[in-house]
């Protein structure tokens, strides 16, 4: 079974502008505020920082026998939420990445 849900950026953030031009208000997307990031240490490849931001999208349209209900829908995808997570390397554990990384090759 076809799935109507999709994952993109909160407020459609570096997608195809068609997505937030849908929306006469409320989808608006802010450089730093919308984007994620994975920080890595480059000698271990073990990853320090991620900040996660990610919003569950809907897509909206017709449906075949119903068509009475919502012949004027267009097709959309809608918003439902986004949210933000962040992890970090506990602070118990940098002395021990820290050493690993310093020992020799």
């Amino acid at each position: 079974m076809e799935s109507p849900a999709f994952v993109s950026r909160p407020h459609f953030h570096l997608a195809d502008p068609f997505y937030k031009e849908q929306f006469q208000y409320g989808v608006h997307a802010k450089e730093g505020a919308h984007d994620s990031s994975f920080w890595v240490e480059p000698k271990s490849s073990i990853p320090v920082k991620v900040e996660m931001r990610l919003q569950l999208n809907v897509l909206l349209r017709k449906v075949e026998g119903i068509e009475y209900l919502f012949k004027n829908l267009p097709e959309v995808m809608f918003p439902v939420f986004w949210f933000d997570s962040v992890a970090t390397l506990p602070e118990h554990m940098a002395g021990s990445l820290n050493m690993l990384v310093m020992l020799p090759t």
